[in-house]
């Protein structure tokens, strides 16, 4: 048994060096006033910028107000151990993250295990099986959405003259509205995301030289997304967008199974080998979307809650199918002259029915010539010398769309 962990600290890096309000309010109506236009701010107002004793005339790090130290701390066991016919493996692990951004934060557990058993002389059985819970929660503002873009956009852009926050809980605004009102405001998207792996294998040694390998394996993955936008009340003078929910959900699995012959023999200076296989897949997706305005208020967030009239939705779903048979037969002798000669034949459900299957054979032969006797003489400085000519066909699902 094993124990593994780590605690960490992040900050935010190479910021903009920013100027002061002081300097801003005096050099932007300094360049109007030469421009021939009525300064910005006059030397009085400028005066109380220096002076920083009248907070509607602050000096705003817009920096300092957004960004915070991040902490994030790791946790794993693992435990291993067996015979000499039974094997393990299991492992859990933990992860949590804040982000340099209020209200961002990453939590992740995991578990994993992996089981070998010798169930035979001849047979033997593997198991692996993997787990994974990740949520990620973004800070997003009232005014785009999507995410923390725009509250890092707006203090990268907003000037320091701009009220933070007033004393009596209001914001300073510029047309966007303010970031520290959307931090405040404790509105995130939450991405909640479970992903499982499953596979089982048999393997069977049949004689000396071939094996068969039974594989079957399923791939689970599920996708929550859920962002609430809040209505904000900056001040008397200005609000937010209204109210917003758009959530979505995600999911697909594949399922495959591969059964496999393998010979590898050696016939003296004649080598052997071959696979024949057989491959099926089985894929399934689904996606759904929905979206409404205008709840009636910040803490009623389910979506029977907003205005019907505003409601947008959307989904679909896909079914991917796969079925393929193929075989390889590789002759070596002496390690210097090799041929190959491969086939396969492919289904897929993108193609229309009759024009499902294709069929693409390959064949190359090669010759190593630095194993042969008269190029002794360059085996200093000369490892591995070879010509091999090729020919084969090949095909392609992938360009076509999901329909035929």
């Amino acid at each position: 048994i094993s124990y593994n962990g780590y605690v960490g600290i992040q900050n935010s890096s190479k910021l903009v060096e920013r100027l002061s309000s002081y300097d801003y309010a005096r050099l932007y109506s300094k360049a109007m006033e030469e421009e021939g236009l009525t300064p910005r701010f006059n030397s009085e107002e400028i005066q109380k910028f220096k002076d920083g004793t009248d907070p509607n005339y602050p000096n705003t790090n817009w920096y300092d107000e957004v960004y915070q130290t991040g902490v994030q701390h790791s946790h794993n066991v693992n435990i291993s151990g067996g015979t000499e016919d039974v094997k393990y493996m299991g492992s859990v692990s933990y992860l949590h993250q804040t982000g340099i951004l209020p209200n961002a934060m990453r939590r992740q557990f995991s578990g994993r295990t992996n089981l070998d058993v010798k169930l035979t002389s001849k047979l033997n059985a593997r198991l692996n099986l993997a787990y994974i819970d990740n949520d990620y929660s973004d800070p997003t503002d009232s005014y785009t959405g999507g995410g923390s873009y725009q509250i890092i956009k707006a203090a990268n852009q907003m000037a320091p003259w701009i009220v933070g926050r007033y004393e009596d809980g209001t914001y300073g605004t510029i047309s966007d509205g303010n970031p520290l009102a959307w931090l405040d405001a404790n509105q995130t998207v939450d991405r909640m995301n479970q992903n499982f792996t499953g596979s089982l294998a048999l393997d069977y040694q049949i004689m000396d030289g071939l094996k068969a390998t039974v594989t079957g394996s399923y791939v689970n993955d599920q996708q929550h997304y859920k962002e609430f936008r809040k209505e904000i009340q900056y001040n008397p003078n200005k609000k937010s967008n209204p109210t917003q929910l758009d959530e979505r959900f995600y999911l697909w699995d594949r399922t495959t199974l591969d059964a496999l012959l393998n010979y590898d023999k050696q016939f003296g200076a004649h080598g052997v080998k071959g696979i024949a296989g057989y491959h099926l897949e089985k894929y399934n997706y689904s996606e759904n979307k929905g979206i409404r305005k205008n709840f009636p208020n910040n803490d009623l967030t389910d979506m029977n809650a907003g205005d019907a009239a505003t409601q947008q939705s959307e989904g679909f779903t896909r079914e991917l199918a796969m079925i393929s048979w193929f075989a390889r037969v590789n002759y070596d002798y002496a390690g210097k002259y090799l041929f190959e000669a491969n086939v396969r034949a492919d289904a897929s459900s993108r193609f229309a029915d009759g024009n499902r299957w294709g069929y693409f054979p390959s064949f190359s032969a090669a010759w190593r010539l630095s194993e042969e006797s008269f190029m002794e003489g360059t085996r200093n400085w000369l490892d591995n010398l070879k010509l091999r000519v090729s020919w084969g066909l090949l095909g392609n699902q992938s360009a076509l769309d999901d329909y035929y």
